[in-house]
């Protein structure tokens, strides 16, 4: 999380340092989600809101096109896939529907 608010702070409103910065952070909360069964829904739910903004970090800086907006459309299915297991192909292709924005740390 200091990486974030460190990113927030060096680099301007739209940067790919920032995005891989806040992927990195989604990745390790759906990692740790499942080892904490307590409150594995709240980390999902947080990781998929950071994917989502590294998503738009992406989109903005390189275009919707881009293999980085493709790779984390790939990580949100994974982490849907692992939070609703019954979840169909349709309901997962559009990534924009996820859960509300996140506010970025001060």
């Amino acid at each position: 999380q200091r990486r974030i608010r460190l990113a927030v702070i060096i680099f301007p409103s739209f940067h790919i340092s920032k995005g891989v910065v806040m992927e990195e952070y989604a990745i390790l909360l759906a990692d740790n989600a499942t080892d904490i069964q307590n409150n594995e829904s709240a980390a999902e739910d947080e990781a998929l809101q950071w994917l989502q903004k590294a998503r738009e970090q992406y989109a903005t800086c390189r275009g919707e096109s881009s293999s980085l907006v493709e790779r984390v459309d790939t990580k949100i299915k994974d982490v849907l896939s692992t939070t609703q297991p019954n979840v169909n192909e349709e309901e997962t292709s559009d990534v924009n529907e996820l859960p509300s924005k996140v506010e970025l740390p001060n």
